[in-house]
């Protein structure tokens, strides 16, 4: 896998204001400092991997960067979407903690699995 940096910095920085933002919406995050906290922690670092997939990434051949890309929008769509769902239902820390971690390791062995095929 190729990295472009310039191309990773920007989507680091537009994941840090996406989740600042969703953070200000008054209708779904009007909660304590520390679960605020740590959604903004999980969105951040999705985000960031999803963007990074996304924008940053290629891969050994033309198919494998167009589907490592799509890999990382998708999951960038059902990231929002989870966080949003999660936020409506779920009001513990460590459940976030570990959906937000089992998709996160879950769009890694995906991008991995596609790095290492012959496609």
């Amino acid at each position: 896998m190729k990295i472009n940096y310039i191309l990773l910095s920007f989507a680091v920085s537009i994941a840090a204001l996406m989740a600042y933002g969703f953070l200000l919406i008054p209708a779904f995050f009007e909660s304590s400092t520390n679960f605020k906290l740590t959604i903004g922690l999980n969105m951040f670092l999705i985000f960031s991997l999803c963007l990074a997939l996304g924008i940053a990434i290629s891969g050994p051949s033309q198919k494998a960067t167009l589907l490592i890309r799509t890999v990382g929008f998708t999951s960038f769509i059902l990231s929002i979407g989870m966080f949003l769902l999660l936020k409506m239902l779920v009001v513990s820390n460590g459940i976030i903690n570990v959906l937000s971690g089992l998709f996160f390791l879950f769009t890694l062995l995906i991008t991995f699995a596609l790095q290492k095929s012959k496609v």
